[in-house]
């Protein structure tokens, strides 16, 4: 991720008062850094995917997503400039069976990718399109919506119970985003893109349908338990059907039935000319590489049609609701630089999402300090604070640096100030969550910079 706090070395300007001031640069002992890459022009589009597990088990998280959204939508109207032009769009995990019939809801292609948007909750309104649309026209804003964006959410993102439990989530994402001319028109060349899935079971996108064939010789019986045994290695080898305890699952290299994750990885960071314009969050069940991780997982038997069969044990728990390891989906989501993780079975899955939304709102440069900021003043004489920061603007062209703003107050620089310049003001609202309360600014906020601009802040922290 671009904003981290890292051990490492920085170059201090040393201020003086003078209006045309000089920079000496000062290395200085390892310090605590927060380091911010905000670009210089904002990007106002996201273009916003939820995958949702429709299958039997997912009925209560459905219910706690619509509940929760509210809240993500909050955070997101917090971005500078208020609320973005965005594309909200829903998707499930059910692509059927390989065009089988094979019970358990797994009927033709199922959604087949195809951004879903009929009315799912009796008397509701659904958007006048495939996805909800909330854009900025000179006029205003235009919706294709009425009432509010988040009951438009609740109507179309409800799926039920009743998708196909043969989850093949990556195979979704990619017929919904890539060459899918029922999907026309959501995704947006330079908007951000975040895809966000909610599942309680692993990925099983099949290269070769056979895996899902009740009389394919060899596969195992017709369960879940397949994709498990095909799709994954662990520090034992593949999983048997009996009994047994696995260690730090992860994708299977050489299965002859399922896509490894990273060639669907491929497919979707093709999709914008950077892939750090691409979020991948997960509210997923924990699994070897999560944080919480978990290491273990275990097999046992179970009773599935009336079939003794092998099972997977959950990895998290939250009373009736449980979610699996996920070492498919997870693997996929980190292998983009901006990605989160959060259990499925968390107490508050309003609480993640809220983190989501801190997490895209953050890709367009949170301008609010999030560590515990060393406010020592190193220029008294200068109005306001003037903490040890390096603030650089970069792009195609080189990188120039920004000298700290001469201050008529604590939050205004003076008229004569050099300009481009930086500086730091309280701002108790809109950085309320932060320890500090202190937001960067560039002065003046208005100015004209090639678009590839982007402002590079180190400041030390305790």
């Amino acid at each position: 991720m671009r904003l981290q706090l890292a051990l490492v070395p920085i170059l201090v300007l040393a201020l003086c008062g003078c209006p045309d001031r000089t920079i000496s640069a000062v290395v200085t002992e390892q310090e605590k850094v927060e380091s911010k890459d905000i670009p210089a022009v904002a990007n106002r589009d996201l273009d916003l995917l939820f995958v949702i597990d429709k299958s039997p088990t997912m009925e209560d998280e459905q219910a706690a997503l619509t509940a929760n959204f509210p809240r993500f939508m909050q955070i997101l109207s917090q971005i500078e400039g208020g609320m973005p032009n965005i594309h909200v769009g829903v998707i499930s995990q059910d692509l059927g069976a390989g065009g089988l019939s094979v019970g358990g809801n797994c009927n033709g292609d199922g959604d087949n990718g195809e951004l879903l948007a009929t009315p799912r909750i009796p008397g509701c309104t659904p958007p006048t399109g495939r996805y909800i649309s909330d854009v900025v026209s000179p006029d205003g804003r235009v919706r294709n919506y009425t009432g509010t964006l988040e009951d438009t959410f609740s109507c179309i993102a409800t799926l039920g119970p009743f998708g196909c439990g043969f989850e093949q989530h990556l195979g979704s994402l990619k017929k919904a985003l890539i060459d899918n001319p029922v999907n026309a028109g959501f995704l947006r060349e330079n908007a951000l893109l975040a895809i966000i899935f909610i599942s309680d079971e692993d990925d099983c996108t099949a290269k070769d349908p056979a895996i899902y064939h009740p009389s394919t010789p060899g596969v195992g019986p017709l369960a879940d338990f397949r994709c498990f045994e095909w799709g994954w290695e662990c520090d034992e080898g593949t999983l048997a059907r009996t009994p047994g305890t696995y260690t730090n699952c992860r994708p299977r290299e050489d299965s002859p039935y399922l896509y490894h994750p990273d060639e669907l990885v491929a497919d979707i960071k093709a999709l914008k000319s950077d892939p750090d314009d691409i979020i991948v969050a997960t509210l997923i069940g924990p699994s070897a590489t999560t944080d919480p991780a978990a290491p273990i997982t275990r097999v046992t038997l179970g009773t599935v049609g009336g079939s003794t069969v092998p099972v997977i044990e959950p990895s998290c728990t939250n009373g009736e609701q449980n979610a699996f390891p996920m070492p498919r989906l997870a693997h996929f989501a980190q292998q983009f630089e901006w990605n989160y993780f959060s259990e499925l079975c968390a107490s508050d899955l309003g609480g993640s999402l809220v983190q989501i939304a801190k997490l895209i709102r953050r890709n367009w440069g949170e301008p609010c300090f999030e560590s515990d900021l060393d406010t020592t003043d190193l220029d008294p004489d200068n109005p306001g604070l003037q903490p040890a920061c390096s603030v650089s603007d970069k792009n195609s062209a080189g990188e120039t640096i920004l000298p700290p703003c001469k201050m008529a107050t604590e939050d205004t620089p003076a008229a004569d100030t050099a300009q481009p310049c930086w500086y730091v003001k309280p701002d108790p609202v809109r950085c309320d969550e932060y320890l500090t309360g202190l937001l960067f600014m560039v002065h003046p906020e208005s100015r004209t910079v090639p678009s590839d601009t982007r402002t590079l802040v180190q400041c030390v922290s305790r």
